[in-house]
């Protein structure tokens, strides 16, 4: 089986480098994800992410929290296991 990086595939589609929603469920995989999209490069203003393992009371324990913030996106907020982040 062949993969691409996220970044690969948004290129391929022609994607512009600045778009409004970026949403990701991919199951378990989704930080993977995350890691394989450049986001020097590519400047989603809404990134929603599905994760099981969140806890709102200690997010600073969540891998996708720690690399969207890493990233200056913020946690806006969460609805079930969806998580929503925006820059700054």
């Amino acid at each position: 089986m062949h993969t691409q990086t996220l970044t690969e595939v948004l290129q391929k589609s022609g994607a512009p480098t600045n778009f409004d929603l970026l949403s990701i469920d991919v199951e378990e995989h989704d930080l993977m994800v995350l890691y394989s999209l450049d986001l020097s490069k590519y400047s989603p203003k809404l990134i929603v992410v599905e994760d099981e393992t969140f806890n709102p009371l200690s997010p600073q324990e969540n891998g996708v929290y720690i690399y969207l913030t890493t990233k200056g996106y913020r946690l806006r907020g969460f609805v079930v296991k969806n998580l929503y982040f925006m820059p700054g």
